[in-house]
């Protein structure tokens, strides 16, 4: 049995299914499996797998690839960059964000197909040409064909390819040459600072006692805290898709949402969470995932439906009505809404019955989508973990200046809506709410 938690200033909501584990043998299934080739924002393109992103800049003079995930995707790589028009021969720089297998395999075919040069942080050269990490880390020792690093890049130079203009930013911890790149781009009247971040997480890495690898916990401090200037970006990009959702973010591409990349306020999670787990593993007290604290004075009651190991927990005494679901297309089912406040945001969950309905569960999805949107601006779907229950979660702003966020997933014969609002720009309520979903 998998656990879903999902922690809400406010309002805890939990969600157990039955699943299989995922095994970590065989890697990930996900890794290499095939994804159409898309446009993300301005010159910047997936061309990655599925649960591996590989990023191509295009210009009239080349082109820059990001990553060359696991060594069986080299094909799936090259196969996609021709597919969106390009040709191999006009790659001419390949960069990789660290040297883990899962994100260099490949790099040793791609810069034999495409004859490119590999640039690289003097902290992963090693491992690059050795096809190995070096470092006290039982998780990523997986081997890779070694590739031959053309140059070595400095913290701060500039990646150019003619109008292409990549800041290099050294960000080391989860591998001594981590590194990380932005760009600014302009797409039509709206301009995007973009972030190409390296992983920031833990990830089986001994911090204490690495002999290999002996500042390795004073990096990562410092590269968080660096990283946190970077705060402002709207688009981030992750080597492993699902931790920026831009698999999701394209699939609400296809759906009609006219800006999903833009999202200023998820770096500043991926940070508070990447902080919460190095303090956990130096054994330093840490927030992340904790129980939300009672406030004094206030009564805090489960609503618990054990049919479903379904349960949210709402300050006071909720208010439950029944009332009529929406399902689109005229048809509606009974369900429960319970309504309650805490902090000045008020929540609403709405438990509706569809057993013995047939019907198209992305339909449903964008009904409710549209109902919760209104009047507001659509910033984006969220996570891309919802998803596996057929969910999504979205962020509105209200024309009355205020924030909404809501999550809308389906699971066994429930359907289940719960959203957030929080008034003026006061949206600190809802900040676990949009950002925070975790896997026990």
């Amino acid at each position: 049995m998998k656990r879903w938690a999902l922690n809400v200033a406010g309002v805890t909501l939990a969600l157990a299914l039955a699943a299989p584990r995922v095994s970590l043998a065989d890697d990930h299934p996900t890794w290499t499996q095939p994804q159409a080739p898309f446009r993300i924002v301005g010159n910047i393109y997936y061309v990655g797998s599925r649960g591996l992103a590989a990023y191509l800049i295009t210009s009239p003079e080349g082109h820059i690839l990001i990553d060359g995930t696991v060594a069986e995707n080299a094909p799936l790589i090259e196969a996609n960059i021709k597919a969106l028009g390009f040709q191999l021969r006009d790659v001419k720089i390949l960069l990789n964000n660290h040297a883990h297998h899962d994100h260099a395999g490949a790099l040793a075919q791609l810069k034999k197909d495409t004859g490119a040069q590999l640039l690289a942080s003097p902290g992963d050269v090693w491992a690059l040409e050795h096809g190995r990490p070096r470092g006290d880390n039982p998780v990523s020792q997986t081997p890779w064909p070694p590739a031959k690093v053309d140059r070595l890049l400095r913290d701060g130079e500039i990646v150019r390819l003619g109008p292409i203009a990549l800041n290099t930013l050294f960000t080391p911890g989860h591998t001594p040459g981590c590194t990380s790149w932005t760009m600014e781009l302009r797409e039509r009247d709206a301009s995007y600072h973009v972030l190409f971040l390296c992983s920031i997480t833990v990830a089986g890495n001994v911090l204490v006692g690495n002999k290999a690898y002996p500042a390795i916990a004073t990096d990562y401090r410092k590269s968080l805290e660096r990283l946190q200037s970077y705060n402002g970006a709207e688009v981030v990009l992750t080597g492993h898709p699902e931790v920026a959702d831009v698999i999701g973010r394209h699939e609400s591409q296809l759906m009609g949402d006219p800006d999903p990349w833009s999202d200023s306020g998820q770096l500043s999670y991926m940070l508070d969470s990447a902080r919460a787990e190095l303090d956990q593993g130096l054994g330093k007290p840490h927030r992340a995932s904790a129980p939300i604290a009672k406030s004094k004075g206030s009564v805090w009651r489960d609503l618990v439906r054990p049919e479903d190991h379904f349960t949210a927990q709402f300050p006071g005494a909720p208010m439950m009505v029944r009332s009529r679901y929406d399902l689109g297309g005229h048809t509606s089912v009974p369900a429960q809404t319970y309504t309650a406040e805490w902090n000045k945001a008020a929540y609403r969950l709405t438990v509706a019955d569809i057993s013995g309905q047939t019907f198209d569960r992305e339909a449903v999805i964008r009904t409710a989508i549209g109902r919760l949107v209104g009047d507001g601006k659509l910033r984006t779907y969220a996570e891309a973990r919802i998803r596996l229950a057929h969910g999504r979660q979205i962020s509105v702003e209200r024309t009355d200046g205020g924030r909404s966020v809501a999550s809308v997933f389906i699971a066994g014969n429930r359907l289940y809506e719960l959203e957030g609002r929080a008034p003026g720009q006061d949206s600190a309520p809802l900040l676990r709410f949009q950002q925070m979903l975790n896997i026990d």
